[in-house]
């Protein structure tokens, strides 16, 4: 369990390993990080200990210092303390193109359409972007349509293990040099969207951490 995720280690409020977990059996936890150790740490110290896992999200342990190496601990007695799911705050940057259906705009009326049925018109229509980073709970994209705060569009997110099929609201613009950028909050969301995305994301985050740590 926790293989590879990553691992943070304290004194106190002191970190002494910023790195991740190499092995976790029968209560002996391997630590290893890429530096050397921050501060001192002796055997039978008491430790603290955060684990960023892909599907449990934050875990908080107790443990007690076995062996110190030059790049890493073991660490023995490790007792969880709590398990936290931060659904709201976890995120992951990500590279996705994507494409959905933008719902009309609220009042909008065919006699006052003047977009010609460019993309992002009142009317709706399809709409191209890419999806630049992911939470449980919104997004943010990339599009060369221009869009105004309060329109939503539809779309099929592909990448979790069973499609889901969202709706996203617009809530922040943003212009850039290669069209716009937009925060989104997902509406008319299910708890099992919500729960798949939160598994994708931290899935996400433990396999760019491990190409970091491996590459």
């Amino acid at each position: 369990m926790h293989e590879l995720d990553r691992c943070v280690v304290f004194s106190g409020s002191q970190v002494l390993v910023d790195g991740y977990v190499r092995a976790f059996e029968d209560g002996v936890m391997q630590v290893e990080s890429e530096d050397v150790l921050r501060g001192g740490a002796d055997p039978g110290d008491e430790v603290s200990l955060l684990v960023l896992d892909e599907i449990r999200g934050e875990c908080h342990y107790w443990a007690q210092v076995g062996r110190v190496r030059a790049r890493g601990l073991d660490l023995v007695d490790v007792e969880m303390v709590q398990a936290v799911q931060k659904r709201r705050v976890a995120r992951v940057r990500v590279d996705l193109p994507c494409s959905g259906t933008l719902e009309p705009q609220p009042g909008f009326t065919a006699a006052t359409d003047a977009s010609g049925g460019a993309e992002g018109a009142p009317s709706g229509g399809p709409l191209t972007f890419t999806v630049l980073d992911v939470s449980a709970h919104g997004i943010q994209v990339r599009s060369r349509a221009r869009l105004t705060v309060g329109r939503r569009f539809a779309f099929v997110f592909a990448p979790t293990r069973v499609p889901l099929a969202l709706t996203a609201e617009v809530l922040r613009v943003e212009e850039s040099l290669t069209g716009y950028r937009y925060g989104c909050r997902f509406v008319d969301q299910h708890e099992r969207s919500a729960d798949e995305l939160f598994r994708f994301v931290l899935q996400q985050q433990g396999l760019q951490r491990r190409n970091r740590l491996l590459g």
